[in-house]
C-alpha cells in the first residue's frame, strides 16, 4: 500500500497553473488542505483542518508543504506524529511575517505593532525525529531569506536542498509543471519513510515527464531557469 501524499498551499493558496495543484493532479489518491479562509492565515485552525483530513487517511502521509504551509506542517508534526510519514517544505515562510492569532504581520505595509506575537513564537523548536524532512529553499526568496533557511533547516533537522535563485518557487517564478518532483514524489510514495538523503538539486531540474495518459508526448521541463 502506497504511503497518501497530503499537499498544504500557502497564503492565497494554489491556483490551477501552481505545481502543487499540478502535481495533484497526477498523483492518484493524493489529498490538498481544504476548507480554510486562504485569504487569512491562521496557524492553529489550519492546523486543525489538517489533523481532520489526515485522520481519514488511516496511514501516515507524506506532507508536501509551500510556503505558510510549510508552517503549518511543521505543527502537525509535532503535534500529532503519528499521522506523517514525511514532509517536504518548499519555500517557507518568514514566520515573523505572520500573527500567531492570524492574518499578516509585516510592519513595512500595514503598520502592526511589533508587539503583536508573531507565529514564530508559537512554532514548534523541534519536529519528532522519527519524521524525516527536507527544505527546498531559493536564494532569492521575498518571503525568506536564505540564511533563514539554513536556521529552520537546523532546526527542523531538515535535509536542505538550495535551488539557486528561485524566487518564491510559485508561478511567478516559473514553477507550474515540476516533472522532476513528480518522479521523486512518486518513488517516495512507494517507500513507507521517504528516504530525502540523497535528494539533490540536479534530480528536480532535469529529465522528461513520464508519459500521462492523453498527452501527446512526454513533455520536457519548463520554466526552471535555474544555473548549476
Amino acid at each position: 500500500m502506497s504511503t497518501p501524499i497530503f499537499f498544504i498551499p500557502g497564503f492565497h493558496g494554489s491556483d490551477s497553473t501552481h505545481w502543487q495543484t499540478w502535481l495533484q493532479n497526477r498523483l492518484p489518491d493524493s489529498e490538498v488542505l481544504r476548507d480554510v479562509d486562504w485569504e487569512f492565515p491562521e496557524l492553529s485552525s489550519w492546523a486543525d483542518q489538517a489533523h481532520a483530513q489526515l485522520a481519514t487517511l488511516g496511514r501516515p502521509a507524506l506532507l508536501v508543504a509551500h510556503s505558510f504551509g510549510c508552517l503549518v506542517a511543521a505543527v502537525v508534526a509535532a503535534e500529532l506524529p503519528g499521522s506523517v510519514a514525511g514532509i517536504l517544505f518548499v519555500a517557507p515562510a518568514n514566520p515573523n511575517r505572520f500573527a500567531a492569532e492570524g492574518g499578516v504581520r509585516n510592519t513595512r505595509f500595514d503598520g502592526t505593532p511589533q508587539a503583536v506575537r508573531s507565529t514564530a513564537d508559537i512554532l514548534p523548536e523541534r519536529l519528532p525525529a522519527r519524521i524525516p524532512t527536507t527544505l527546498l529553499a531559493s536564494e532569492n526568496d521575498p518571503w525568506l531569506s536564505f540564511s533563514d533557511a539554513l536556521v529552520i533547516a537546523r532546526r527542523w533537522n531538515s535535509h536542505l536542498v538550495g535551488l539557486g535563485e528561485a524566487g518564491h518557487v510559485n508561478i511567478d517564478s516559473g514553477y507550474g509543471p515540476w516533472p522532476g518532483l513528480l518522479r521523486q514524489l512518486r518513488a517516495w510514495r512507494a517507500q513507507t519513510t521517504p528516504d530525502f538523503s540523497t535528494l539533490h538539486r540536479a534530480a528536480l531540474e532535469s529529465g522528461y515527464l513520464v508519459f500521462e495518459p492523453g498527452e501527446l508526448a512526454p513533455v520536457q521541463l519548463q520554466g526552471l531557469h535555474l544555473a548549476l
